[in-house]
């Protein structure tokens, strides 16, 4: 059964990733419904508040799979969930980094977006496994979650 839990928390970050894309896809469908059929030219909205609405919407998405991103594996992790937690996260931000590296400033507040959702998704992971007090007997779930 742990190798199965280390199998899926290996592929939860896929599952997150994937996630994250159908969501963005969904939130610019949503956006593309609501602009005014005289504002789309070549099937995009040219609506004034299109960009930003747009914008918003890659935020949004790039959080919640920042946040699956760091929190799926460690909930499929065996053990070690908090350094699963943070691997997670450091793996995460080097590939926004690569990402806001080959894109440019546009891709600035997404990328901020997914960084700070995977810190809080991290933190969260900490306050979930935090240790238990001093001078109470350990059970050993602490570390795992449970």
């Amino acid at each position: 059964m742990t190798l199965l839990r280390w199998a899926a928390t290996l592929a939860a970050p896929v599952v997150a990733y994937v996630a994250c894309v159908v969501l963005a896809i969904g939130l610019l469908q949503v956006l593309t419904g609501l602009c005014p059929r005289e504002l789309i030219v070549s099937g995009a909205c040219t609506a004034p508040w299109a960009g930003a609405a747009e914008l918003a919407a890659m935020c949004v998405a790039l959080a919640v799979g920042a946040a699956l991103f760091v929190v799926l594996p460690a909930w499929c992790a065996p053990a070690h969930r908090r350094a699963v937690a943070w691997a997670c996260w450091a793996a995460g931000a080097a590939l926004v980094g690569s990402a806001w590296w080959q894109i440019g400033a546009s891709f600035a507040a997404p990328s901020i977006s997914a960084l700070a959702a995977g810190a809080l998704a991290v933190a969260a992971v900490r306050w979930r496994t935090r240790a238990a007090p001093a001078g109470a007997a350990a059970t050993g779930a602490e570390e795992s979650g449970r």
